[in-house]
């Protein structure tokens, strides 16, 4: 896993600018960041960057089933893993109904001992 560092975005994706000057995130920060990128990427978006979305906008209109589910675990290892941003042995998905048309992943990145990075992502698959 390769922690870098970038400039910071606020949690709606608006740069963080103070004093006429980027902030830059933490290390933590930055690779919060692009989970969430890739997350909310659908294929083939960025340019020579093929696989870096998970396609979770796919999952709209199927039902909401444990196999719907794992779909989507799927696809979310497959896009913070294919390039090494996240080692897989240190990556732990899973998928919960949160309602009726709606799953939301959990995602737990171990990034050394006591340190992990948390994200909920729910998605509408209605």
């Amino acid at each position: 896993m390769n922690l870098a560092r970038d400039i910071k975005a606020t949690d709606n994706g608006d740069i963080e600018i103070i004093d006429g000057k980027f902030v830059l995130a933490d290390e933590e920060r930055t690779l919060k960041q692009n989970i969430e990128k890739r997350l909310r990427t659908d294929n083939p978006d960025w340019f020579r960057h093929y696989l870096l979305g998970a396609d979770l906008e796919d999952l709209k209109g199927m039902d909401n089933t444990r196999e719907t589910g794992e779909l989507g675990v799927e696809r979310i290892v497959r896009a913070l893993t294919y390039d090494g941003l996240v080692d897989l042995d240190k990556l732990y998905v899973r998928a919960v109904p949160t309602g009726g048309h709606e799953i939301t992943f959990y995602i737990v990145v171990q990034l050394g001992y006591n340190r992990t990075i948390s994200l909920e992502f729910p998605v509408d698959i209605a």
